[in-house]
């Protein structure tokens, strides 16, 4: 009888554990859960743009401004640039980086009616930023705080070599749109040129500065961007 108690007992505990291993084994199969930090608008997107600088003021009635807008007037814009995700902090929020370089395009423009010169120059931009999404994080905004940096220089004219440098604090708004690893997004900036408008000889030049008027370079940017998610 005892011996039968015995082989009872023994069947019934290896019954529990086997019970038991299962459902650890079922727990620890089971998926994990996704971190806030988890998807595609947060991690980081190599962008390729095109778009144009829209000044507040005209500069020789040659430029794109606010008050004359128009595709056929420069300066248009090519460049490249990096979106997504730079760090966390401890409650969970997360900022977002972007880095932007911009070309401007070469294009002759007429200074005081009859100097023919060629406008072109670049612009570097940072800002961080906050970003908001949809619930599978494949359409954001993404509004950044930042500046702007570079020069706009006329050149390839016998008196006029000239350089005209600017530094501007900036704020930016970028929708984007992720489909099947391409990307696609809109980037709008408002820049506020806080430097010296006035224009100076460029490093290697000797002629003689000539007197340009000053240009102040406060403007707004519309980009065009297509990318990849870098995952």
């Amino acid at each position: 009888m005892n011996k039968l108690l015995l082989l009872i007992f023994i069947l019934f505990s290896f019954t529990l554990f086997s019970q038991a291993t299962k459902i650890k084994v079922k727990k620890e199969k089971e998926k994990p859960k996704v971190s806030k930090l988890d998807g595609p608008s947060i991690h980081g997107t190599l962008d390729f743009y095109y778009g144009s600088r829209i000044f507040t003021k005209n500069y020789y009635k040659q430029l794109n401004t606010t008050s004359d807008i128009s595709p056929r007037k420069p300066p248009a814009i090519v460049g490249i640039g990096y979106s997504g995700y730079l760090f966390n902090v401890g409650s969970g929020s997360t900022f977002l980086m972007q880095m932007n370089y911009y070309k401007i395009l070469p294009n002759k423009i007429s200074i005081e009616d009859s100097l023919s010169t060629k406008l072109s120059g670049f612009v570097y931009g940072f800002g961080i930023g906050k970003g908001f999404y949809t619930q599978n994080r494949k359409l954001s905004v993404t509004a950044y705080l930042g500046f702007n940096t570079g020069r706009t220089t006329l050149s390839k004219n016998e008196f006029i070599t000239q350089k005209n440098q600017f530094f501007s604090p900036k704020i930016t708004i970028q929708p984007k749109a992720i489909i099947k690893g391409f990307v696609i997004s809109l980037i709008a900036e408002a820049e506020y040129d806080v430097s010296n408008p006035a224009w100076k000889q460029t490093f290697f030049e000797r002629k003689e500065p000539h007197l340009l008027l000053p240009f102040h370079q406060t403007c707004f940017t519309g980009v065009l961007s297509i990318g990849w998610w870098l995952r």
